[in-house]
């Protein structure tokens, strides 16, 4: 089940009515995120708005948010005091410091780039407890290059398949009654 948080709740009942009719989710809106204390969080920020979506007091140890979204500057949605608690994971800190989360604080704030997790030059989470974020801003180069490596990793395996990942929705304007065709199954 997807919670969906948001404070526009007129916006969000809207939204959900047409998407009741698709079974492959089970959607049901959120009261907004400041009614709750996160203990156990995969969390993923998606608002387009300069807003305040979490503050620290929201999140507690041991979460790992995934701060993505509409980037630009002057948009964040993440309190100063949350990222200054956490290891801040960034795809490229130059860019992020203009776009990201992360343009609220000071110019040398720490931050971890994701090579340097995948490369073994730096360390990802370090214990269980930790706060991580990652600030990511996008770019579609590394989506590309992430898929490259993947679809090389599991070529010639039993996780591999070949699927046409181009949509070809009947309402190109409501992608989510893609989700209500056959599922792909996954091999064991």
């Amino acid at each position: 089940m997807f919670r969906v948080v948001a404070d526009n709740r007129r916006g969000t009942r809207g939204a959900f009515r047409e998407r009741e009719k698709h079974q492959a989710l089970d959607l049901r809106p959120g009261r907004g995120a400041h009614h709750r204390r996160h203990d156990r969080l995969l969390g993923a920020g998606l608002s387009s708005l300069a807003a305040r979506i979490l503050t620290s007091s929201m999140v507690g140890p041991g979460v790992h948010i995934n701060a993505i979204g509409g980037d630009c500057p002057d948009k964040t949605e993440l309190d100063a005091e949350l990222l200054e608690r956490a290891a801040v994971f960034v795809e490229f800190a130059e860019q992020t410091r203009v776009e990201g989360e992360i343009q609220q604080l000071a110019a040398d704030f720490p931050v971890i780039e994701f090579w340097e997790v995948l490369s073994g030059r730096a360390a990802g989470r370090t214990s269980p407890d930790q706060l991580t974020i990652f600030d990511s801003v996008g770019f579609a180069i590394e989506d590309f290059s992430a898929l490259r490596y993947l679809r090389d990793a599991v070529d010639g395996t039993t996780y591999f398949d070949e699927v046409d990942l181009v949509a070809a929705p009947a309402d190109p304007k409501n992608l989510f009654g893609l989700l209500g065709r056959a599922a792909v199954p996954i091999p064991a």
